[in-house]
């Protein structure tokens, strides 16, 4: 998933600057000393293998509930569903994110 944001960001390097993690943990002690949180946009797998968090964790313990984007493999019924039951986290579907286009302010 890195290799298509990278190509997703590829050409906003002057505007933002973007760090990938691989483990959950590892992005939440970074989000955790982030100052300006409303600088940050955080986008994270649902599932983290063979880790003992989720992306949902993250995005809780980090302050992020208004400012994620929550990326999944499950099929679109349970995403509706979760979704409908989850007052601030929204999830996306992964076989879509080749056609999500970034608008960068």
């Amino acid at each position: 998933m890195h290799e298509v944001w990278r190509e997703k960001l590829k050409g906003y390097e002057k505007e933002i600057r973007v760090k990938y993690f691989t483990e959950g943990i590892e992005a939440l002690k970074y989000l955790n000393t982030v100052e300006k949180k409303e600088k940050v946009f955080l986008i994270t797998d649902y599932e983290l293998r063979k880790q003992e968090i989720r992306g949902v964790n993250v995005i809780d313990k980090s302050g992020m509930k208004d400012r994620h984007l929550l990326v999944t493999n499950m099929y679109l019924s349970e995403i509706k569903e979760f979704n409908n039951k989850s007052a601030h986290l929204k999830m996306f579907p992964k076989c879509y994110l080749g056609d999500i286009i970034l608008k960068i302010n």
